[in-house]
């Protein structure tokens, strides 16, 4: 490389960088009661905390005490100088998927303490047990919680199950609320049919009629000791943990299947085939002068929902599809340009909306049902 200066100053190198001498804060000091709950995310147009605080040089001592003096009983640090708190995780936020990789800004109050990163947020609650404290006595938890008197006949207690290790355990989550109790979420679930009644993280309730995705009992039942939103005094889980209540005993969800058997009047299955907008294999011929047929869609759709539909229109053949929709029409209209294709009944693998263990075709997938008036579908 050629140096030149200006006047004839001589060039000089430039200084070593200097040697970070910030100690990492490894025992954060906290109230009394609160603990750490771990590096959360967070975004600004759906915040985890919905309550922002100015703390100036912030250090996480300073948020928690702040958020508690607020009555907050959640406090989370982020990006290096922001303090949020509330009584609740909202927005779906949750503990980061990469743990606490991305909880890698020092606080612009002390540099050795971490507070949170880019859409990252540490978060720190007070008690009750469901977070560590370190206390010379712990208060121990009850190995099974209370269950309310009132809760509906036919309903029981059935334990503390994990949650999330291979997605959600029951599939039909209710809106969080700042009053749930166990009486409250049995309710709303057994309003909606549901056999299967979940809470969780204190505020959630989650309804469905079987266990989903491998769901298992957590090892021991004093794991969900997180008390109710609504009611202190009763347990509603705790961080991907759900007390249960049924009215049986929990069964797996079964595998889905096409319905082949069982069918309604003498319909009989033919297969799963591709099918394609503009030439469907049934209901809706390439040719619109054609009269060949509807395509319906159901809430509730299932193989026989869908049959007796084409039966009382006076088709002799029809077809699920997209799990909700049903189509109706003639094997005469049977499409030869392109003509579909069969294929393995694996393709055909949406579950219907009616039924959670029937399939109903799938996308751009066809389930093909028809009555006996021939043995295979014809061409016009």
């Amino acid at each position: 490389m050629n140096f030149y200066s200006y006047g004839g100053a001589t060039p000089v190198g430039a200084a070593p960088p200097a040697v970070s001498s910030v100690t990492p804060v490894t025992n954060i000091p906290l109230p009394s009661a609160w603990a750490t709950l771990g590096c959360y995310t967070d975004s600004v147009g759906a915040r985890g905390l919905s309550h922002e605080l100015n703390v100036p040089s912030l250090t996480v001592d300073k948020c928690v005490s702040a958020c508690a003096s607020a009555g907050y009983t959640i406090a989370g640090v982020e990006y290096g100088g922001e303090c949020y708190c509330d009584n609740f995780i909202q927005n779906g936020q949750g503990q980061a998927p990469d743990g606490s990789v991305g909880c890698n800004m020092g606080c612009n109050g002390n540099a050795g303490e971490m507070c949170g990163g880019a859409n990252r947020m540490n978060v720190y609650a007070a008690g009750p047990a469901w977070v560590t404290v370190s206390t010379p006595t712990p208060t121990p938890t009850p190995s099974t919680p209370a269950v309310p008197t009132d809760i509906p006949t036919g309903w029981a207690y059935k334990g503390c199950w994990t949650d999330g290790a291979h997605g959600r355990i029951l599939a039909n989550g209710q809106p969080d609320s700042a009053t749930n109790t166990i009486e409250s979420c049995i309710a709303t679930c057994s309003s909606l049919n549901y056999a299967i009644a979940g809470l969780e993280y204190s505020s959630q309730c989650f309804c469905d009629n079987y266990i989903q995705n491998q769901g298992a009992l957590a090892s021991s039942d004093s794991q969900c000791a997180m008390t109710c939103s609504g009611d202190s005094a009763e347990v509603c889980g705790g961080p991907d943990l759900v007390s249960l209540y049924s009215t049986g005993t929990p069964a797996a969800a079964p595998v889905a299947a096409v319905q082949t058997t069982n069918l309604p009047d003498t319909w009989a299955y033919a297969g799963c085939y591709s099918d394609q907008d503009g030439n469907r294999d049934v209901g809706q011929p390439a040719d619109p002068a054609i009269n060949g047929g509807i395509k319906l869609e159901f809430p509730d759709n299932t193989a026989e929902k869908c049959l007796d539909q084409c039966s009382s229109l006076g088709y002799d053949a029809a077809g699920t599809e997209y799990s909700k929709q049903c189509f109706c029409g003639y094997q005469s209209l049977w499409p030869t340009n392109p003509a579909p294709t069969p294929l393995d009944d694996s393709q055909c693998n949406m579950v219907c909306t009616g039924d959670d263990t029937q399939l109903c075709g799938g996308a751009g997938t066809i389930s093909f049902y028809r009555l006996p008036s021939t043995t295979t579908p014809q061409s016009n």
